[in-house]
């Protein structure tokens, strides 16, 4: 990303944050991307529409996700690779993991999800990292291959960060060393 005024800790101008009213987001004193809500989804898109991605940011959260969404057209209609740490209650899961959604017409579907090994616990950084060509979309946890997916309608569209919380709990993720 662009870097900001030194000291400031507004997002770039041509960054458009969308998706949930209570949504913020902004640069923290480690020039990292934070973004927080309290009552569903917000979505930080980048300006540029890309065919084939090459996406990463080192995130972590102590409280819900973070997620990297790529090929969105909208808010409403988008893919997401979604991370979440061992440690923060999840329903219906065990643990952390990587999941793979697509959301459209802002209905959210599961594609796939895995639990790889390189989970981390909440609160500790991890690169999560999504690589496409063509339909193919592959995603990697700490440079481990975590999960691989087929598009079969793939089309460009813009990169973005988002967080999401459910049940009016406070999510607060942090994105950094982006690199799109």
């Amino acid at each position: 990303p662009q870097p900001a005024a030194a000291g400031s800790t507004r997002l770039p101008v041509t960054w458009r944050v969308v998706g949930d009213p209570s949504g913020r987001w902004q640069l923290d004193e480690a020039g990292r991307v934070a973004g927080r809500t309290e009552t569903g989804a917000s979505v930080v898109l980048f300006p540029e529409n890309v065919d084939d991605v090459g996406f990463s940011a080192l995130v972590s959260t102590t409280s819900c996700q973070a997620t990297l969404v790529f090929r969105a057209q909208d808010d409403e209609n988008l893919l997401m690779a979604i991370y979440i740490p061992d440690g923060i209650p999840n329903p219906g899961t065990q643990g952390g993991g990587v999941w793979l959604y697509q959301r459209v017409e802002g209905l959210d579907l599961p594609i796939r999800a895995v639990r790889p090994a390189s989970v981390r616990p909440a609160g500790e950084p991890v690169r999560l990292r999504i690589v496409t060509s063509g339909p193919n979309i592959q995603i990697f946890l700490n440079d481990e291959p975590a999960l691989q997916a087929v598009d079969t309608a793939p089309r460009s569209g813009k990169l973005g960060l988002m967080v999401y919380s459910t049940s009016g709990r406070l999510c607060e993720a942090t994105f950094g060393d982006i690199q799109r």
